[in-house]
């Protein structure tokens, strides 16, 4: 049996790390993983969760001109072809438009650009319980890692740990998770984010 599964929030793990003035590259995704192990620590395979960036077409909220959403993923196909790596992807949805932080109370008339798009991310919670409770009854790895904050994931962390699994969460540098994800996992382990490679990101 291997010891370890990563379970990977991509979506929560970029917002930290754009917080941190940091771009949250295939290289900052592998480096941090392998931080996160201890030398006796042998990893069996990491399960990354993600949207892949939207793309349609949509009216602007002012003058309703068509606007279209046209990002580039491919960074993503390469965390995929990284050793030990596994997608697991859900999907964006657009629900609309909401009126930017800077712009609220301004007096003079509102333009498109004050407006910032609004997506939902669907499928990466139910994936990630899924393969929560697979492991736990299969008995595939002795200890989970997970990198999220998603409270929805409790029930099957507690299902997880009920059934002999070790939970240990893993909290970037500066953030500080949910209670109710502590009293539902067995460690909290904190990681600095890795030193740059040759180059910059």
């Amino acid at each position: 049996m291997s010891d370890i599964a990563i379970l990977f929030d991509g979506g929560h793990f970029r917002h930290l790390a754009k917080k941190s003035g940091l771009e949250p590259t295939p290289d900052l995704v592998e480096d941090f993983v392998h931080a996160t192990l201890r030398p006796n620590e042998n990893l069996f395979r990491v399960l990354y969760y993600d949207c892949r960036p939207y793309n349609g077409k949509q009216r602007r909220p002012v003058s309703g001109e068509e606007l279209e959403f046209s990002l580039y993923a491919g960074w993503m196909d390469e965390i995929g072809r990284r050793n030990h790596f596994a997608l697991r992807l859900g999907h964006l949805k657009f629900r609309g438009w909401q009126l930017r932080d800077d712009a609220i109370g301004d007096d003079t008339d509102l333009e498109d650009d004050d407006f910032l798009p609004v997506f939902e991310q669907k499928g990466v919670e139910i994936k990630m319980g899924l393969d929560i409770a697979r492991m736990a009854d299969t008995k595939m790895v002795k200890k989970l890692f997970v990198v999220s904050g998603d409270t929805d994931l409790v029930p099957a962390l507690k299902f997880a740990r009920a059934s002999g699994l070790e939970i240990i969460m893993i909290q970037p540098p500066g953030w500080q998770l949910h209670d109710q994800l502590k009293m539902h996992s067995d460690e909290c382990r904190e990681i600095e984010w890795p030193a740059r490679r040759e180059g910059g990101f």
